[in-house]
């Protein structure tokens, strides 16, 4: 079965389910609201619970973001929610506030909120077999001592098809990314797997890889996950390794890229231009134009509105939901 096939299946279950758990808060919501409220908290409280409905309602799902939000307004704090607080509860009703906790948490662990959108109209799916055939061992091995991903067990990777925010600096478009389950494509996955996937894709009549590439060359460069030391220490997370980058600009081929995604060596022409690192604390960047240039000449502080994030997502099949998880309420 083909990866798309498989995201497919996962995204029907987690749509059932997501829609399933949806339902069960409204009808929890309207449970509490006919509950005795205690007086000091009636006002706010029930004023809590029209905003927590509103959420729920629209939209015909319900995303991780606006969980967290209604979960802290139904005070759904793991298994201990203090409704001693806010109710005046008979013995029935605590039971029934029990055993709403205990299906909105069942329903919760079996809903994968990142497939709940349309993958294929959002996000490109690389295969794994692309990207173990376009990267070596030792990056690989690299990246997963530096805790951004260990791609040997992942089965592919999502890529966003545009640049989804700008005006925003290194530092915090890491941030963000990472926040919202996302990463940053580091420079070896970006020009060793990414844009090849592209131009391929592209070159067999794909408009939406053709759109992808105009995007990246006429509109919006793009922050990468490596940042360069010293001028020659790659740095990705806390994890550093000495590359020995070339110190002057010039222009490179895909067979001029070493294994972390940067050039051996420059010539008078080529697919892509380098700028060489100026300063000792440097973010890279992927850099727009008919060269999709690889950009060392700016600090991760910078903001500008031509440069922009796009987001990334490595998948494990088996692992998935119990990733997600971590972002949400029941640990």
């Amino acid at each position: 079965m083909d990866i798309l096939t498989r995201l497919k299946k996962i995204l029907t279950k987690d749509i059932t389910a997501n829609r399933n758990l949806k339902k069960l808060l409204k009808e929890y919501i309207i449970f509490i609201a006919n509950l005795e409220v205690k007086e000091e908290y009636k006002v706010n409280y029930l004023e809590d619970l029209k905003k927590a409905l509103e959420i729920i309602e629209k939209s015909k799902t319900i995303d991780i973001k606006d969980f967290e939000y209604v979960k802290q307004i139904l005070n759904l704090e793991y298994n201990e929610p203090k409704f001693e607080l806010y109710f005046k509860l008979n013995n029935n009703q605590q039971e029934a506030v029990k055993v709403y906790l205990s299906k909105i948490k069942e329903l919760f662990n079996n809903v994968d909120f990142f497939f709940t959108k349309e993958i294929e109209e959002e996000l490109y799916i690389i295969p794994k077999e692309y990207i173990i055939s376009h990267t070596t061992p030792k990056y690989r091995n690299f990246l997963k001592k530096a805790n951004y991903m260990d791609l040997d067990s992942a089965d592919g990777l999502l890529v966003e098809k545009k640049i989804f925010k700008r005006n925003i600096n290194q530092i915090n478009g890491r941030k963000l990314v990472k926040d919202q389950g996302y990463k940053l494509l580091t420079a070896g996955i970006m020009y060793l797997v990414f844009i090849p996937w592209l131009k391929e894709k592209e070159s067999q009549g794909d408009t939406e890889a053709q759109e992808t590439l105009n995007e990246m060359k006429s509109k919006y460069a793009e922050w990468l996950e490596d940042q360069i030391i010293n001028k020659n220490t790659l740095k990705i997370n806390n994890k550093e390794i000495e590359i020995n980058l070339i110190q002057q600009d010039g222009r490179f081929d895909k067979e001029d890229i070493n294994e972390y995604g940067y050039p051996e060596k420059l010539k008078e022409k080529g697919e892509y231009y380098y700028w060489y690192p100026r300063n000792n604390e440097i973010a890279a960047i992927r850099g727009r134009g008919s060269e999709l240039s690889l950009d060392l000449d700016r600090g991760p502080g910078v903001v500008d509105d031509v440069l922009g994030l796009r987001r990334a997502k490595f998948f494990n099949f088996k692992k998935e939901r119990k990733l997600n998880k971590s972002l949400g309420p029941y640990r």
